[in-house]
Parts: C-alpha cells; sequence; structure tokens
C-alpha cells in the first residue's frame, strides 16, 4: 500500500509494506545506530527503513549509509538533504531518485 506524506520539505509517495519486507530479509548490522540520532531513525523508519540493516555496498561517493526505499519523492525548492542533529553528532541524508519506483536515501556524516 502506497501512502502519501508531506515531511522535511519533500512530499513522497511511499510503499512502506514494500521497504519494510525489504528490509526484514537483511542481516542487521547493530544497534550502534538506534540512539546515535532519534530524528534519523526516525525519519528511516517513516520509510519503512529498518536503520540497522543499511544496503551492503556504500556509495562511490563518500556516503557512510546507503537505504533503498521503494516510492518517488518530490523535493521543496530543489532540496535533497535533510540535517539531523543530537549530542556531539549529526549526519545529512540526501534522497535520489534511483529508478521509476524506488529512491535512495544516503548518510553522511557519521561517526567512524
Amino acid at each position: 500500500m502506497t501512502v502519501e506524506t508531506y515531511r522535511y520539505g519533500y512530499r513522497s509517495r511511499i510503499d512502506r509494506e514494500r521497504t519494510r519486507a525489504a528490509y526484514e530479509r537483511r542481516a542487521s548490522a547493530g544497534s550502534w545506530l538506534r540512539g546515535a540520532l532519534l530524528g534519523m531513525t526516525a525519519f528511516l523508519a517513516d520509510l519503512g527503513i529498518d536503520a540497522e540493516r543499511p544496503d551492503d555496498s556504500a556509495a562511490e561517493d563518500g556516503s557512510d549509509l546507503v537505504y533503498t526505499a521503494y516510492g518517488t519523492f518530490q523535493a521543496y525548492e530543489g532540496r535533497y538533504e535533510i540535517d539531523f542533529s543530537g549530542p556531539e553528532r549529526s549526519a545529512s541524508c540526501c534522497r535520489f531518485q534511483v529508478a521509476e519506483d524506488r529512491f535512495c536515501v544516503e548518510v553522511f556524516g557519521l561517526p567512524s
């Protein structure tokens, strides 16, 4: 089921069930991200993404983590980046439409 949302300056049509199903089949990378940036993990969960189960391959552009969601999005005023911060931590999430029915969320700035 596809839902339409408007958050962080994005109008999105997301197939959360399909996205969640894809993440359920993945192995967990651990729970280190769970308490790191609550706003970011909540943003990812709203898309149906399990923050602890990133895509296997990192992007060639140096992102720290990559996630895939099923659906489309439209950025407000050309924006594609959302910044999140917490105590002594910050990260940026960038969305990129990679196919007609899916987009990637790349995360930059996580501590190593």
